[in-house]
């Protein structure tokens, strides 16, 4: 039984949490994703979540499901002592994709060509997620603003990519250039 007054939040899992060397974390599941705190308008008012204890799970490969117990909090009560933790890792593996380059604050009348007119990208993801990947999903540019004139290579940037995409590098950082009036 308690007189004080209740609040739904969300519990974060605080810990270290990693998987093998070859894999990435893909999801993690907490059950529930909120409890109800029962407590003082003031203590209330100051809690926007709930800690799980420290968790320290590393080197796993496959699966983990543990439960783990909610931190206290003096002038607290919780709903429930513990929640469900289930993580899921994924293997990483690495792709390369063609992506052309596209120049972008260009002045009007000015077009650039480039040479190469495409570049590789390559990143690492999750086999999961391999087959949603697409080249339109990237977008490698040459910024018109950034092109140093005295010198006959221009910068190339990754200016977007899905997510769940790491280590994403250019096959070329720099490419050849041509101005066109």
């Amino acid at each position: 039984y308690c007189r004080g007054l209740r609040k739904d939040v969300s519990v974060r899992l605080t810990g270290n949490v990693f998987p093998t060397s070859d894999y990435y974390l893909a999801h993690v599941q907490i059950i529930p994703e909120r409890v109800t705190v029962y407590s003082s308008k003031q203590l209330l008012d100051s809690i926007r979540y709930i800690e799980t204890e420290k968790l320290n799970i590393q080197n796993f490969s496959d699966t983990v499901i543990t439960t783990v117990t909610l931190k206290r909090i003096n002038g607290a009560r919780f709903s429930q002592k513990t929640v469900r933790v289930e993580l899921y890792p994924d293997i990483l593996t690495e792709e390369l994709v063609d992506v052309p380059i596209t120049v972008v604050n260009l002045p009007k009348g000015i077009n650039v060509r480039t040479f190469p007119s495409h570049v590789h990208v390559k990143f690492n993801v999750g086999v999961s997620q391999y087959r949603t990947i697409n080249t339109s999903q990237f977008e490698v540019v040459v910024d018109y603003n950034q092109i140093n004139l005295a010198s006959d290579k221009c910068p190339l940037q990754i200016s977007k990519m899905p997510n769940g995409i790491t280590k994403a590098s250019l096959e070329f950082k720099e490419v050849d250039y041509l101005i066109e009036n």
